[in-house]
C-alpha cells in the first residue's frame, strides 16, 4: 500500500534513549494527520475488552462512632420537617446530538468536555468536535487514530475521557489499550493527549505509558480516571491480571508543565506513579477536577482529592466514601493517608448489589456496580470554602441497612456534598429515584454557586407506556432544601429496542457519563448522556446487529436573577462585534420560568426544531427560550 507523506510523518520510530528510567517523547500530531490515518485504515468491529470483575468491596475497622442519620429523599419530594419545596427543573438552554453509534463499538463510554467555543465528545468509538453554540461538526475521527501510537504499536484504545484545563486553557485527554498490540507484543498502555491550544481541532502531543507493577506481567489498566487541578493531571486506575483478578490500583500524578510545552516527561522528574494508596484494600480512586485551587492554609501544598468506594465496617452496615488530599507537584506528589480512620466518611446506606435497569423491551441494561466511575467536583464558594461533589448508582434499600451479601435491589443514583477541610465531613447526601424507576450511570457538575446539574441513564419496563434506555438529568438550586434534587427531567427519550450482550451475557451500556461547568460562562452546565437510536430491523429485535445507541449534550442555566428584554432595547451579546438586534415585544426572561419566550427581529437569528436559538458558528452569548413569530 502506498502510504501518503502526510501519514507517513506518524510512523517514524521514536529514538531509543539509554537511560533508565526512559523518558517518554510525545508524538506531536495534527487533526489532518489523524483524519489521513482513518481514510488509510477505516474503522471496524474488535475484540471485547478482557473480562473482570469489580474488586470486592472491603471491610475496614472503623472507631468513629455512628454518623447522625441524614434524611434520603426522592428527586423532587422534600424531606419531612422542611418549609418549602424545590422549584422545578432548570430546563435545556442547548441541546444536540454529541455522536451516534457507528457500529464498531459498545458501550459508548459516555465522556466529553465543554470548552470556550468546542463541544467536545470522546468516546468509545471516536473523537468529534462540535461548535458549542449550534451543535455544527468541526470534525470527526475515530478514537484508533486520536491515539494512534507506531512505538509502541497499541491496540485498541478503551475507556476514553476528557477535561478542558481552564487553567491552561487546553484539553487533556486519555485511554488504557488492550495488552494484546498489532506487533504480537504483550504490554498495556496508558496514553495521554494534551493540545497544544484551546482549539481542539489543531495539534495534539500524544505519550504512551508502559503500565507496570513491581512483581507482576501480563497486566493491564480498567476504568482510568482523570482529574485536572493548577499544577496537576492525576489518572487513576485499577491493575487486572488478564482474565485474571483485581491486583492494586495505581495513581499517576503528572506536572502540566512539560506537558503543556510538549517536552519529553520522565518518571520520577517530572511524574509520580504511586502503587497502592493509602493500602492495598484501595480501589477505583476518583481524582476531581478542581475549577479553583485547593484552599487550606495549614498544608499549602495542597491540589487536590481522590475518592474511592466501597468501604463498609464489621458489622457490615456502615458505607463509607475514602476521601484522601493529595498534595505536591508531579514526581515530588504524595497522597496524604492519616492513620486509623481518618479519611473515612460515613454516607447513608445502601446496597451494593445493583439490579439490571429493566426496559420496555429486551434484556435489562447492565448498569455496572457502586464504583464511582465519573469525575468528582472541586468547587471553591465565593468565601473560600471547598466543596467536593460526586454520584454513583447504588442498589436501593426498603428496610435496614442489607449486609454486603444482599441479593441485587433495584439500581438509583446516590449524590454527595463532602466539606473537605480540615478533616472530610459529608454535608449533605440525596438519591434520586423517583417513580421507583431505574436511574444509573451518573455525573454531576456543580457552579461556583452550588448550582448543580445532575445527569443520568434512565428506562421504564411498562410494556405500554414505557421507553428504552434513555438520557436524563435533574437540578438543584443553593436555596433548595438539603439532600433534594428538583424533579427528573428526561431530555431525549430511547427511540427503538437495545440488546448487545458481551461474552459474560451482559447487555452493556454506559460505562459511565459527563457532567462539566462551562469554562466561559460561570452559570451554564452541561452533561452528556446515552439513548438508544433508531434500530436496524432488518436484523431483528433485540439483537447486536439491530440495536444502535446514540449520545446527547444538553446544558441549563443557573442564572442568579432574570433580566427584561424590551422594544427598544439591545439584546447583551457581541455577535462579531456588533449586538444583537432589538426586541419585538417586552418580557422577563429567566431560566426558571417554563413558558418564557422571547421575539428577535427576523434575521437577528435561526431556531432550531426546539425553539432554541440556531447558532451557527457564531459565538452568541444569550439563552432565550424563542418562538419564530413573524420570522419566516
Amino acid at each position: 500500500m502506498v502510504v501518503s507523506a502526510l501519514f507517513a510523518s506518524l510512523t517514524q520510530p521514536e529514538a531509543a534513549v539509554a537511560d533508565a528510567p526512559k523518558p517518554v517523547i510525545p508524538l506531536r500530531v495534527t487533526i489532518e494527520q489523524m483524519q489521513e490515518r482513518d481514510r488509510q485504515f477505516p474503522g471496524s468491529p474488535v475484540a471485547q475488552l478482557p473480562a473482570n470483575n469489580r474488586p470486592h468491596p472491603q471491610r475496614v475497622n472503623v472507631e468513629k462512632t455512628h454518623a447522625p442519620p441524614l434524611t434520603i429523599s426522592h428527586a423532587g419530594s422534600v424531606p419531612a420537617g422542611q418549609p418549602a419545596a424545590p422549584r422545578a427543573t432548570l430546563n435545556p438552554v442547548r441541546s444536540f446530538n454529541a455522536q451516534r453509534d457507528d457500529g464498531t463499538r459498545y458501550p459508548p463510554d459516555s465522556d466529553g468536555a465543554i470548552g470556550p467555543a468546542h463541544a467536545v465528545t470522546l468516546l468509545s468509538s471516536g473523537f468529534t468536535v462540535k461548535n458549542k453554540y449550534g451543535g455544527h461538526v468541526l470534525s470527526q475521527i475515530s478514537l484508533a487514530s486520536f491515539f494512534f501510537s507506531p512505538n509502541p504499536p497499541i491496540n485498541f484504545p478503551y475507556l476514553p475521557r476528557i477535561q478542558y484545563d481552564q487553567y491552561a486553557h487546553r484539553w487533556v485527554a486519555t485511554c488504557g489499550t488492550n495488552p494484546y498490540n498489532n506487533d504480537g507484543s504483550f504490554a498495556s498502555y496508558l496514553c495521554l493527549a494534551v493540545s497544544e491550544t484551546s482549539d481542539p481541532t489543531m495539534a495534539w502531543n500524544r505519550y504512551v505509558f508502559e503500565v507496570f507493577a513491581p512483581g507482576h506481567s501480563g497486566e493491564w489498566m480498567d476504568l482510568p480516571t482523570l482529574g485536572i487541578d493548577e499544577n496537576n493531571i492525576i489518572i487513576c486506575g485499577d491493575m487486572y491480571d488478564y482474565n485474571g483478578p483485581f491486583r492494586h490500583a495505581d495513581v499517576y500524578i503528572f506536572d502540566k508543565n512539560p506537558l503543556l510545552a510538549g517536552s519529553a516527561v520522565t518518571l520520577g522528574i517530572d511524574y509520580t506513579i504511586i502503587h497502592n494508596p493509602c493500602g492495598v484494600l484501595g480501589s477505583s480512586y476518583q481524582s476531581c477536577h478542581a475549577y479553583e485551587s485547593a484552599p487550606d492554609p495549614g498544608n499549602p501544598d495542597l491540589r487536590n482529592y481522590i475518592l474511592s468506594e466501597g468501604w463498609y465496617d464489621f458489622t457490615g452496615i456502615r458505607r463509607f466514601i475514602r476521601i484522601n488530599a493529595v498534595r505536591g507537584i508531579g514526581a515530588a506528589a504524595f497522597i496524604d493517608c492519616p492513620p486509623g480512620d481518618a479519611d473515612l466518611v460515613e454516607v447513608p446506606c445502601y446496597n451494593f448489589n445493583q439490579a439490571d435497569a429493566p426496559q420496555k423491551s429486551c434484556q435489562p441494561l447492565d448498569t455496572l456496580d457502586t464504583r464511582l466511575t465519573s469525575t468528582a467536583v472541586l468547587r471553591v464558594d465565593n468565601s473560600g470554602v471547598p466543596h467536593l461533589w460526586v454520584a454513583h448508582s447504588v442498589g436501593a434499600i426498603t428496610a435496614g441497612c442489607p449486609n454486603p451479601a444482599a441479593p441485587n435491589s433495584r439500581t438509583e443514583v446516590a449524590w454527595y456534598e463532602f466539606s473537605p477541610v480540615p478533616t472530610p465531613t459529608l454535608v449533605q447526601a440525596g438519591r434520586v429515584n423517583q417513580g421507583l424507576l431505574p436511574y444509573y450511570y451518573p455525573s454531576i457538575a456543580v457552579t461556583r454557586e452550588r448550582c448543580v446539574l445532575l445527569g443520568f441513564s434512565t428506562s421504564n419496563p411498562d410494556t405500554l407506556s414505557g421507553y428504552y434506555g434513555s438520557a436524563g438529568y435533574t437540578t438543584r438550586q443553593p436555596t433548595d432544601p438539603p439532600g433534594v434534587m428538583e424533579p427528573i427531567y428526561v431530555y431525549k427519550f430511547g427511540i427503538s429496542p437495545y440488546q448487545r450482550v458481551d461474552n459474560v451475557l451482559r447487555n452493556r451500556w454506559g460505562n459511565y457519563s459527563t457532567a462539566c461547568a462551562d469554562p466561559s460562562d460561570g452559570e451554564m452546565l452541561w452533561t452528556i448522556q446515552e439513548h438508544t437510536d433508531q434500530n436496524l430491523p432488518q436484523f431483528g429485535t433485540c439483537t447486536d446487529a439491530s440495536s444502535r445507541w446514540s449520545t446527547w449534550w444538553v446544558a441549563v442555566r443557573c442564572s442568579p436573577s432574570p433580566f427584561c428584554a424590551c422594544p427598544g432595547q439591545v439584546i447583551p451579546g457581541p455577535v462579531n462585534g456588533g449586538q444583537i438586534g432589538p426586541c419585538i415585544n417586552c418580557l422577563l426572561v429567566s431560566p426558571f420560568e417554563t413558558d418564557a419566550r422571547g421575539i428577535l427581529n427576523c434575521g437577528c437569528a435561526d431556531l432550531d426544531s426546539n425553539g432554541l436559538v440556531e447558532l451557527d458558528d457564531i459565538p452568541l452569548f444569550v439563552d432565550l427560550l424563542l418562538n419564530d413569530s413573524g420570522c419566516q
